[in-house]
């Protein structure tokens, strides 16, 4: 049978309908509907993507700035032998961007930061290990921490460029 639904399927063995599909921001949904004709199906099918599509936006709007993830980041790697330099190196990053929520951290916002850093000389080493502490909070971000939703706090880390 054809649907005008992507992601909506009738398995002819056993009688059902299902969606399979995958959504930006969530992952893939697969789940057994209980409907017996087409336009039921694709009923319910509007109305769990609709659902799904209201909990990745209610996420969203939850937001975390810099400052936030840089305290869960130092609480997180207290056994790490370098804490204590990353620690010296997110409150100079605090200066700069940490009233910023994580969504508005990249290469424009760290250029005041990169220019501060060079014009006291700093050699490009140490800011590139400065940026790297930024890089991996913004892939934590996107990878392992989740709000109160269980979404990330963000879809994409930007792409730091390093000078």
């Amino acid at each position: 049978m054809q649907t005008q639904c992507r992601g909506l399927q009738f398995d002819k063995k056993s009688g059902q309908w299902s969606i399979d599909k995958r959504i930006k921001g969530y992952g893939r949904v697969r789940q057994r509907l209980s409907a017996s004709t087409q336009a039921e199906a694709e009923l319910m099918f509007n109305q769990v993507i609709q659902h799904i599509n209201d909990q990745i936006n209610k996420g969203q709007s939850t937001t975390m700035t810099f400052r936030e993830a840089g305290i869960r980041y130092v609480n997180g790697h207290r056994n790490k032998r370098s804490i204590n330099r990353d620690i010296t190196r997110l409150e100079i990053l605090d200066k700069h961007i940490g009233h910023l929520p994580l969504i508005h951290v990249h290469n424009e916002t760290l250029a005041p930061f990169i220019a501060e850093r060079k014009k006291a000389r700093i050699r490009s080493g140490t800011v590139t290990r400065d940026l790297s502490i930024v890089r991996n909070i913004l892939n934590l971000a996107t990878k392992s921490w989740r709000n109160q939703s269980g979404m990330p706090y963000l879809l994409t880390p930007p792409m730091l460029t390093i000078p």
